[in-house]
């Protein structure tokens, strides 16, 4: 599959590490404005380099387009190859407001290309270990979810990435990864939202980088959601550390940190049964990184004919939970989250 990368930061670069040893990807193309990616570009892929995409589409025959531009850029790059036949695979967020969503949804209905946002944590095998335990009721009926979330953004971008300038960051940037993930795991969508943003001392983000969200299922089970990312220590994995509490049993998901890899984590899932200690579930997690299987699923489902999960409209259901959040954060009041096509109708509880 013929392949442009629109983006050449951070991690557009890195998802070099990715597709140049991709069997079933060539890429053919390289979309940046910036001077310092045209020279990357030409130092490390040997594939012409353009500074807009509509220069690259008019001159390079392509499959489909890899969208790692900062986040406000995602909606306008994504709408003009969706526009131009191609099939786009987007990094998370899809886009940053809800206008920018819905007018994404509505060219995609018009179009025969398919879209799919990089939501890897779906992938991980313990994702699919917790999904079979609490569909088949092994801590009985789920009663509550916590999820705590604490890293430290610094350590990883440089001072002039634009996320530290992206207002409501922590909720558009990183929640929405564990709100995708709260939906797949219980097959359940959000009914209402309530959240609010505070500033932390160590914060280096220019708004702040913290956020605690009460999330409300259609089956009336709550999720508290604890997100902080300048936080230096303790830290947890990025998939956070899970509770789900059930009528029988306590289930938790949590990363133990690699000694010898920076940043890595190893997945544990532990049941713990009133009066007795947690039992490890034994497995090993065999996705080390996630960009990996959503290439693959994303390629494998294009060349079948298959539209790729998440596609937008299943992603317009996270979105819907994050920008809900967002305005309980500015209005101070309890949000909530009505799930119809194009629009993003919330209204306070």
């Amino acid at each position: 599959m013929r392949f442009v990368i629109a983006g050449l930061g951070w991690w557009g670069r890195s998802w070099m590490d990715v597709l140049t040893i991709h069997p079933k990807v060539q890429i053919v193309a390289s979309v940046d404005p910036s001077p310092s990616a045209r020279d990357w570009s030409q130092d490390n892929l040997a594939v012409p380099h353009f500074s807009d995409l509509d220069g690259a589409l008019r001159g390079i025959d392509a499959d489909a387009v890899l969208v790692t531009t900062p986040p406000r850029l995602h909606a306008p790059v994504v709408i003009e190859a969706i526009e131009r036949g191609k099939h786009v695979l987007v990094e998370k967020p899809m886009a940053t407001s809800a206008e920018e969503a819905a007018h994404i949804s509505s060219v995609v209905e018009k179009s025969e290309a398919k879209v799919m946002v990089g939501q890897g944590y779906r992938f991980m095998d313990s994702v699919t270990i917790l999904r079979q335990a609490l569909q088949t009721g092994k801590i009985g009926q789920l009663q509550a979810i916590r999820i705590l979330f604490r890293q430290y953004v610094p350590d990883i971008l440089e001072p002039d990435h634009p996320l530290f300038q992206l207002q409501h960051s922590i909720l558009i940037d990183m929640a929405n990864h564990h709100f995708d993930l709260i939906r797949f795991l219980t097959g359940q969508e959000f009914s209402k939202v309530s959240a609010f943003e505070y500033k932390t001392p160590d914060n280096v983000f220019r708004h702040p980088s913290s956020a605690l969200c009460l999330l409300t299922l259609e089956n009336n089970v709550s999720v508290v959601w604890d997100g902080d990312w300048s936080r230096r220590h303790p830290r947890t994995s990025w998939e956070g550390d899970w509770e789900f509490i059930g009528s029988e049993a306590r289930m938790s998901w949590r990363g133990e940190q690699d000694k010898k890899i920076k940043n890595r984590y190893h997945p544990g899932i532990f049941i713990e049964r009133p009066g007795g200690t947690p039992e490890k579930i034994p497995f090993a997690e065999s996705i080390t990184d996630r960009r990996v299987p959503v290439l693959d699923h994303f390629i494998e489902s294009i060349l079948h004919g298959r539209q790729p999960q998440p596609s937008v409209e299943d992603n317009l259901k996270v979105l819907r939970a994050v920008f809900g959040c967002i305005e309980s954060c500015t209005v101070r009041h309890e949000i909530f989250v009505e799930p119809q096509p194009h629009a993003f109708a919330i209204r306070k509880a």
